[in-house]
């Protein structure tokens, strides 16, 4: 599992402490890893698919091994045109590939023994 942040997060994260020990760490030898340090132990991933700082999903836990992803039959389908260029002599190329995912859950689940629900993908709310 890793943390997704939004880059705007990350100096808040530096300098947030769970009593008197931070929450964050450097990344000094995990560093092709986790280039953005670790928060908790787990590494983290700074995207600006993450909303910005306070809103919904702008920090959010992910076990991508509950993710699924199908890909269309034929690979990926390429196409030429010389109309698009035409007067400057070129060729236009698209290329398309088409993926599609989603978790392999449907909702959070309940163990036995526990009335916490977990889950594979964490989003905090709202704050202000």
């Amino acid at each position: 599992a890793v943390w997704l942040v939004n880059p705007d997060v990350l100096p808040q994260l530096v300098v947030m402490t769970i009593g008197n020990q931070p929450i964050w760490t450097a990344p000094n030898q995990g560093m092709a890893q986790a280039p953005m340090g670790f928060l908790l132990g787990r590494p983290i991933i700074s995207t600006d698919v993450c909303d910005t700082v306070g809103d919904v999903g702008d920090i959010g836990f992910v076990n991508w091994k509950y993710q699924r992803a199908i890909t269309k039959s034929g690979g990926i389908e390429t196409a030429q045109s010389m109309h698009i260029f035409f007067d400057q002599n070129m060729n236009a190329w698209r290329f398309t590939f088409r993926v599609d995912a989603k978790p392999v859950l449907n909702a959070a689940v309940t163990p036995p023994n526990s009335s916490n629900t977990r889950s594979p993908f964490v989003f905090l709310a709202e704050r202000s």
